[in-house]
């Protein structure tokens, strides 16, 4: 008598654990592919999301980065990537470059960054503008005031230049203590 084969029954953990690809981005020399995948952090009980990099040279796929959740990928050239990520906060634009390590952070908006694109050797990337979540906190205080101009936008588009953030950073590590604090 033959047994009869019995099909799994996924629950509902099991669903909820899938991890699957998204956000898949191909270099411009079509040598590489990143892409994020998404995973289930069930100690913080959230979804993360970690950026992965297939080599189509070696066909070998690695994960680029551990910490945080990437929300956003754009290649910049063949070896840059850059990637939209919030590291228990606010999200702030990372470059990674040669497909090593969690790159270096670029961006430190204080509200946080919504989207970026790269653009004449920058970036532009879009944040809410500090001083209109203070006024905001006003409404919530006060109740709803009428505002009879034209509305400014809660967003704003801000660009940040590649080359001018690599000379800062180096000038600040080569600043003795005095010299950075005033």
């Amino acid at each position: 008598m033959a047994k009869k084969n019995k099909l799994y029954q996924a629950t509902l953990r099991d669903m909820l654990a899938l991890q699957f690809p998204a956000n898949v981005r191909l270099s411009p020399d079509g040598t590489m592919v990143a892409f994020t995948v998404r995973t289930t952090n069930w100690k913080d009980n959230k979804y993360e999301s970690h950026c992965y990099l297939y080599d189509e040279a070696t066909g070998v796929s690695q994960q680029l980065t551990r910490y945080g959740n990437v929300l956003q990928l754009e290649w910049f050239d063949e070896k840059t990537l850059g990637l939209l990520k919030a590291n228990g906060g606010k999200a702030q634009v990372w470059l990674s470059e040669g497909g090593a390590g969690e790159g270096w952070q670029v961006t430190d908006h204080k509200t946080g960054v919504e989207w970026f694109h790269p653009f004449a050797d920058g970036i532009v990337f879009m944040a809410r503008q500090p001083e209109k979540d203070e006024k905001k906190s006003r409404t919530d205080q006060y109740g709803k005031y009428d505002h009879f101009e034209q509305e400014d936008s809660a967003s704003a588009l801000y660009f940040l230049g590649i080359q001018e953030m690599e000379e800062y950073q180096k000038q600040v590590r080569a600043a003795t203590e005095e010299e950075a604090t005033s």
